[in-house]
C-alpha cells in the first residue's frame, strides 16, 4: 500500500466512478483501475463492487476510507508546510463556486492572481452551492465561494459579503402598486410569469421558501439553469425572476431590465468563503483568500 494508491482509492470512492476519478487525477481510466486492482490483490480483499451502472464500496472499502482520508490530508499538509518555506512559487489553486459568484465575482480576481503568480495553475469549478461545498469538504477544491450553506463539520465557513436578490422584470413592466420608495406590492407577483432557476439551486430554494412563508404560490412558467438565459428571457418580456444584484447591475443601469424590492420579502443573503476545517491552507490558497477578502471589504465600503 502506498500513498499514490490511497489517493486514487479516495478519488474513486468519492466519485463512485473510475472514469470520473481518472479525469480528476489527470490519468487514464486503465491506470487508475490497475492501481486499485494492485491494492486489492495486495490485501486479498475487494474494495469496490463493480455493478452494471455504478460502483459501491465494499465493507473493506468502507473500513479503509477514513484512513485514506486521514493519510491524504496529512500528506497535503506536509506539502503545504514545505511550500510555505518555498513561498507562493508554483502549484495549483482549485476553487469551487456556485454560479453567481463564479460568474460575477471570481473571474477578475482569479485573473489578477494568475498574473501575479504565473507559475500557479488556477482552476475554477462551477456547480450549485451544495455540490461546490462538497468538493471543498472532500478535498477536491482548496476553497469555495457559495451563496447557500448547509452545515458541515468538515468546513469552516466565513461570511464574505452580503448579496440581495432583486425581482427583475422587463423594462416595459409598470406595476399597479408600489410604496413611496418604489417597493413593489407582494400581490403584483401573480401578474408576472415566474422564470425560475433549477429546483436544486439555492436561489430557487430561498425564493420559494420566502414566498411560501408569505402565503404566495408563484408557480414557475419556465425553469432555466443559467443566469444569463434568465436575464435574456426577462429582457425579452418572457417573465420575471429573482436575481442577485451583482448579476444584474449593468443591465439595470443600462435600462435593459428593471430591478425591484418586494414588500415583505427579505432576500438578503451572505456569500460564504469555504475552507476545510483543521487543514493548513497552501500558500497559494492563503494568498488568494487575502486577495478575496480585501476585494470583498472594498466592496462593502463602497
Amino acid at each position: 500500500m502506498n500513498s499514490h494508491q490511497l489517493r486514487l482509492f479516495l478519488a474513486v470512492a468519492r466519485q463512485r466512478s473510475f472514469s470520473r476519478a481518472a479525469e480528476a487525477e489527470h490519468l487514464t481510466q486503465s491506470a487508475v483501475s490497475q492501481q486499485i486492482e494492485a491494492l486489492e490483490r495486495e490485501h486479498g480483499l475487494r474494495l469496490f463492487e463493480r455493478l452494471p451502472r455504478r460502483i459501491e464500496l465494499t465493507d473493506a472499502g468502507e473500513a479503509l476510507l477514513p484512513f485514506a482520508e486521514r493519510v491524504t490530508a496529512l500528506l497535503e499538509e506536509a506539502g503545504h508546510a514545505l511550500a510555505e518555506v518555498r513561498g507562493v512559487a508554483r502549484g495549483r489553486l482549485r476553487v469551487a463556486a456556485s454560479p453567481t459568484p463564479a460568474t460575477y465575482l471570481l473571474p477578475p480576481l482569479l485573473g489578477a492572481f494568475a498574473r501575479r503568480h504565473p507559475a500557479i495553475e488556477v482552476l475554477l469549478d462551477v456547480d450549485v452551492s451544495a455540490r461546490a461545498a462538497q468538493r471543498v469538504a472532500d478535498g477536491e477544491a482548496a476553497l469555495g465561494v457559495v451563496e447557500g450553506l448547509a452545515e458541515d463539520i468538515r468546513l469552516n465557513a466565513t461570511p464574505l459579503l452580503e448579496d440581495e436578490l432583486l425581482l427583475v422584470t422587463p423594462p416595459a413592466f409598470v406595476p399597479e402598486r408600489t410604496d413611496r420608495d418604489g417597493v413593489l406590492a407582494l400581490d403584483e407577483l401573480p401578474r408576472l410569469r415566474y422564470l425560475a432557476r433549477e429546483p436544486d439551486a439555492f436561489t430557487r430554494t430561498l425564493v420559494d421558501e420566502r414566498l411560501r412563508a408569505r402565503g404566495v404560490a408563484w408557480r414557475p412558467a419556465m425553469e432555466l439553469g443559467n443566469i444569463e438565459a434568465i436575464k435574456q428571457a426577462a429582457a425579452a418580456g418572457l417573465g420575471a425572476s429573482f436575481i442577485s444584484r451583482y448579476a444584474v447591475a449593468e443591465e439595470i443601469a443600462a435600462g435593459r431590465l428593471r430591478g425591484w424590492r418586494v414588500a415583505g420579502l427579505d432576500l438578503r443573503r451572505p456569500w460564504y468563503l469555504l475552507q476545510r476545517a483543521g487543514v493548513r491552507p497552501s500558500p497559494a490558497a492563503a494568498a488568494f483568500v487575502a486577495m478575496l477578502q480585501a476585494s470583498a471589504g472594498a466592496g462593502r465600503g463602497a
